[in-house]
């Protein structure tokens, strides 16, 4: 909440105009962190994904934030948008020896928001219908590849990995939460940015008719 009151403050127009900002700098951090160099760069930036992300605005910065701060602080990050590159907080407990202190601000930040807003999941509405026209999520065909993926993930202690298999393991994301992902494939795991780049292209092609919701 206090992270986020400048928006409340600035209003919409300001406030759009730094969160547009956050989503392209986290990302250029996120990158030259990890020594993506200019390839990743440019292959995060003219994505389909970070094209909706820029058109939507939404706030995938924080997910990617998670990855330039210590565990303990990445892991409520990673919680505000699970469905982004969740899956690494498994290898970050595991690094952890599955400390119960590394999960210490997550649960006193979950222990918090019911003290301000009561027991909030039980006022979860289901995704109305055209949100459900735009899901991304293979579910449930893709769990058996998001398991496999998380297994190896914990076998070869690969956070990006186990990012990875995140987009498989939940019931819903729009693209542009495949931003993050991508930055970090690029930088880690090269190949597989590529497949999943040229992959959202050829996706986008032969899916014409749904370009007018990003452009």
């Amino acid at each position: 909440m206090l992270a986020l009151l400048p928006h409340a403050i600035l209003g919409a127009e300001w406030s759009n105009v730094v969160n547009l900002f956050l989503n392209f700098a986290v990302l250029v951090v996120l990158i030259w962190r990890f020594g993506g160099g200019w390839q990743a760069a440019a292959m995060t930036f003219l994505s389909p994904a970070f094209l909706a992300l820029a058109y939507v605005n939404n706030m995938d910065w924080v997910p990617a934030l998670a990855f330039l701060l210590p565990p303990t602080w990445g892991l409520p990050l990673l919680a505000l948008k699970p469905q982004a590159v969740g899956g690494a907080a498994l290898i970050w407990w595991k690094r952890s020896g599955f400390s119960l202190r590394l999960l210490l601000p997550l649960a006193l930040i979950v222990a918090l928001s019911f003290v301000v807003w009561g027991f909030w999941p039980a006022r979860m509405a289901m995704l109305p219908a055209n949100a459900r026209q735009w899901n991304f999520a293979p579910w449930p065909f893709g769990l058996p590849l998001g398991i496999y993926l998380l297994y190896r993930a914990y076998r070869s202690d690969d956070d990006v990995l186990a990012a990875a298999a995140t987009p498989f393991l939940v019931p819903y994301f729009l693209i542009y939460s495949l931003t993050p992902l991508l930055a970090l494939l690029a930088c880690r795991r090269r190949h597989d940015g590529l497949v999943l780049w040229v992959g959202m292209w050829l996706l986008l092609i032969v899916e014409g008719r749904h370009l007018g919701m990003f452009f």
